[in-house]
């Protein structure tokens, strides 16, 4: 789908091509009060007032889209979380979905010794998809940050993970 045919106006076609030097291909767009919001390949790209954002699917930890409120949310990998409110939303959350999803090669819940579990993951930068995998440790429910850093198998855990995993 080119950019001319997502319903992006001209303002914003233009600053997509400055921002990513030429052509520019969305797979869905939207708008929020702040302007367009992209569904690429690689990256969500939207508006904000100090500019455009790039984030990469690979970046999103979870998310999703609540019909009820128009409201596309995530939380980072680095904990910050966002949201846009999304007017005529189109095709955009089911893409969002996924190319989270896509960006996903591995998931697993494990017990903390104590109490609490953490979530191991890898992900794949789509943009790159030779590149090493993304790997990471978060605390499930009830858990917080400090009790998956501290539970030693969690690091055990990732390090047997890694060395299988980034052989491939």
């Amino acid at each position: 789908m080119g950019l001319f045919r997502t319903g992006l106006d001209a303002q914003a076609k233009a600053e997509l091509r400055t921002l990513f030097g030429g052509r520019v291909r969305p797979l869905a767009s939207a708008r929020s009060a702040q302007g367009a919001v992209v569904g690429l390949t690689d990256q969500l790209v939207y508006r904000t007032a100090d500019g455009w954002v790039q984030l990469s699917w690979h970046e999103i930890e979870r998310g999703g889209w609540d019909r009820n409120t128009q409201h596309l949310s995530w939380v980072g990998i680095d904990g910050s979380a966002a949201e846009l409110e999304l007017v005529n939303p189109g095709r955009l959350p089911q893409l969002f979905k996924e190319r989270v999803n896509a960006s996903v090669v591995y998931t697993k819940s494990m017990p903390l010794a104590g109490v609490g579990s953490a979530v191991i993951s890898a992900r794949r930068d789509l943009a790159h998809p030779d590149a090493p995998l993304v790997w990471r440790a978060s605390p499930g429910d009830s858990t917080e940050v400090e009790q998956v850093a501290a539970d030693p198998s969690v690091a055990n855990e990732l390090a047997r993970l890694r060395a299988e995993y980034d052989q491939r």
